[in-house]
């Protein structure tokens, strides 16, 4: 099969080489089809054009039309990635695997040529809601109705695109990172959470409970890595107010480089947010056998086979949190990561999904 991966989305500020080490999902799923002995090609939009292999994929960089990058008045986000269709008719693909179901105009175009050349259009979302404004909807409804597949985490993320007969659940990346031995944190039990301090990822509710937890696990501790900290004063309050300095280290920002090892330290993996697409943190902790404590939204459940594999709590629960914490460790985390979420897997369920 002749797969293309492609997207209409770049960001002018990073290089080729930030877009083919650091935005590895596409890599390694191209990657692994073509160890399936599949004939792959990735394209991506950028601001000049080019070529490069790379353990054996080819990626094509393609600039957009001068025009093209008019229209979106300098904002590459929005450039019209119509020197793609080019590069795509040229490799006559079996089936096209389009990442961003939000950008409405390049999958308007991608889709539109699908259509037009019988090839099949598999569109990953990546976040976002349906449009409101009736002229974008209009655009949206078009795409959804030339594409062949869409891929969501979970079915629930799926309402409001009047698509359920396209939907195929499927996670948008995975991870390499692999078990190691490493006890240099201290804390019975290790407890770990990676997420920024912001409010749809409801810190707090992991900080409420640490209080019940330490009741019967006294020796307990709590690491965080995060980026963005809009809530840090809040939880800061929080940990002096409740005598939990001894019980929280806050990491601040810890290179990708360090995170292997630092799940790998962990006994717990905790993340409360009340609503994500996925979570590139909740796979690297799986990846490495730790087992996941975390809020019941749809993509969690999903990630987690409703709570086969490690423990689910009620969104905002602080109670129901420590609780799962206290009841220990649930499952074969590692099994159930390479059996349905890494890599390899992932590979074999897309060519699945793309001979449909």
């Amino acid at each position: 099969m002749r797969i293309v991966l492609t997207t209409g989305y770049y960001d002018a500020t990073v290089s080729a080489d930030f877009i083919l080490t650091r935005r590895i999902a596409f890599q390694r799923f191209a990657e692994e089809l073509q160890e399936l002995g599949h004939d792959v090609l990735v394209v991506y939009p950028f601001n000049t054009s080019g070529e490069r292999v790379q353990n054996g994929v080819t990626y094509r960089l393609v600039e957009a039309a001068w025009w093209a990058r008019m229209a979106s008045f300098g904002r590459s986000h929005y450039e019209l990635a119509t020197r793609t269709l080019s590069i795509i008719s040229q490799f006559q693909p079996d089936v096209i695997h389009f990442s961003g179901l939000t950008l409405d105009l390049n999958l308007w175009l991608v889709t539109r040529w699908g259509v037009q050349n019988d090839v099949p259009i598999v569109v990953q979302y990546h976040g976002g809601t349906a449009a409101q404004h009736w002229l974008r909807r209009w655009v949206q409804n078009g795409n959804v109705r030339r594409a062949t597949r869409l891929l969501f985490t979970a079915r629930e993320q799926a309402a409001g695109w009047g698509a359920d007969d396209k939907v195929v659940e499927f996670t948008e990346m995975s991870s390499d990172f692999r078990p190691k031995p490493n006890r240099q944190r201290a804390g019975d039990p290790v407890l770990l959470c990676v997420c920024q301090l912001i409010a749809h990822k409801d810190p707090l509710t992991i900080l409420r409970a640490m209080p019940l937890i330490l009741l019967q696990r006294p020796n307990a501790h709590l690491y965080w890595a995060y980026h963005a900290a809009t809530l840090l004063p809040d939880m800061q309050k929080f940990i002096a107010e409740n005598g939990l300095a001894d019980h929280v280290t806050l990491l601040g920002n810890v290179p990708h480089a360090a995170m292997e090892l630092l799940y790998n330290g962990a006994d717990f993996f905790i993340q409360a947010s009340l609503r994500d697409v996925a979570s590139i943190a909740v796979l690297e902790a799986m990846a490495c056998g730790v087992t996941p404590i975390l809020s019941a939204i749809p993509a969690f459940r999903r990630l987690t086979d409703e709570g086969r594999i490690g423990r689910l709590f009620p969104v905002g629960d602080a109670q129901a949190l420590a609780a799962a914490v206290l009841a220990g460790k649930n499952g074969d985390v590692r099994t159930h990561f390479l059996t349905h979420h890494s890599y390899p897997a992932l590979a074999r369920r897309l060519a699945e999904i793309y001979a449909i």
